[in-house]
């Protein structure tokens, strides 16, 4: 019920944003993200939006990439062979009772996606030319739900090791 009327106040407010654009404006975004020559995207911090060319982005991201002390390529995907070890451990994990039935089936991913890798400009450490931070996007990946339950479990004993921070203010 408080889903729906959320999703209700986007809609307005997305139809409001919409009705004070002038077909110009409305037109001119819409070029922008038909246009592949161009990337927009968030920066890595602060909010601001960067607008980039994308040659120059797939070129920081292969150089980022080609880095052999980071990045190994893959001669194939692996995601089926890892699928099957892990569905042998949470029926193992079942047999032994150190997860339930529920559990395990909520921790089974039927069809896994292979996570994804962009980078995010930091116009923080320069404006001309920055460096990129590489994010994996593991949403519907394979281990997505293994690592919410993990950290489910693991999060109240972090915060009791002496050397846990919660944030800045804690530091």
């Amino acid at each position: 019920e408080k889903l729906d009327e959320l999703q209700s106040n986007i809609q307005e407010q997305l139809k409001k944003f919409r009705d004070d654009l002038t077909t110009f404006k409305l037109q001119a975004l819409k070029d922008l993200k038909n246009d592949r020559t161009i990337i927009i995207q968030k920066a890595d911090k602060g909010g601001a939006i960067v607008i980039q060319n994308t040659d120059k982005y797939i070129s920081k991201v292969k150089t980022m990439l080609g880095d052999s002390s980071c990045y190994k390529k893959l001669m194939f995907n692996p995601t089926i062979n890892y699928k099957s070890q892990i569905d042998r451990m949470l029926k193992s994990g079942v047999v032994e009772k150190w997860i339930t039935e529920q559990e395990s089936k909520w921790l089974t991913n039927h069809h896994p996606v292979v996570p994804v890798l962009y980078a995010l400009p930091k116009i923080h450490k320069s404006i001309v030319d920055p460096p990129y931070q590489p994010i994996v996007s593991g949403t519907g990946s394979l281990t997505e739900k293994l690592s919410i339950f993990i950290d489910y479990y693991l999060q109240p004993l972090v915060k009791q090791l002496p050397s846990y921070l919660r944030d800045t203010t804690d530091f």
